[in-house]
């Protein structure tokens, strides 16, 4: 399995997504009997031995991971192809929070789209689930747009969630035709 976390600044992948990753696979860790295990609001010591057994772990499980940061773009599907060469299943794309403003709506668009075509051309095809405020007050974005800028690419895109409570967001399933 080969897992790809993007994001424009490099220290947010640095500092925040691969810690929480970390965080997530040591908390899931079985622990022995009477072993001193670590609270959800406790430190984690994170020494060599730790990232040793977490190494270990992900290549038994075949597990690569991949991190991408900068603009949405043709730069950008290019590194996502060449990571996923060679790669075996279906391409799942999953983004949050990435349509927040026109400009950011329509470059995740077109690199969406892009991405999801490639996946189609060399593979079965690969679908994405995108999720996000159905709009963003102030700066433009929305829901219904980003939608919209799939169809204008040839893409489909289906809303499968929406919550109504408090502020309103969405999930959409967005794949080629």
């Amino acid at each position: 399995m080969e897992l790809g976390f993007a994001d424009y600044n490099v220290s947010v992948l640095r500092l925040v997504t691969a810690p929480n990753i970390l965080l997530s696979w040591a908390q899931s860790r079985p622990r022995p009997a009477g072993a001193d295990g670590w609270e959800e609001e406790g430190e984690l010591d994170i020494d060599a031995e730790l990232l040793s057994a977490f190494q270990a772990d992900l290549a038994a499980l075949d597990i690569t991971l991949n991190f991408f940061s900068g603009t949405w773009g043709d730069e950008f599907v290019h590194l996502v192809d060449v990571a996923s060469q060679g790669a075996e299943g279906e391409l799942l794309v999953t983004g949050a929070e990435t349509i927040y403003s026109p400009a950011a709506l329509r470059s995740f668009s077109e690199v969406l789209m892009k991405i999801l075509e490639k996946e189609k051309e060399e593979k079965s095809g690969g679908k994405a689930l995108v999720g996000a405020k159905k709009v963003y007050f102030g700066v433009g974005g929305s829901m219904e747009d980003f939608c919209e800028a799939v169809r204008d690419k040839g893409g489909v895109a289906t809303q499968i969630r929406e919550e109504e409570d408090g502020v309103r967001r969405a999930v959409v399933e967005v794949t080629t035709k």
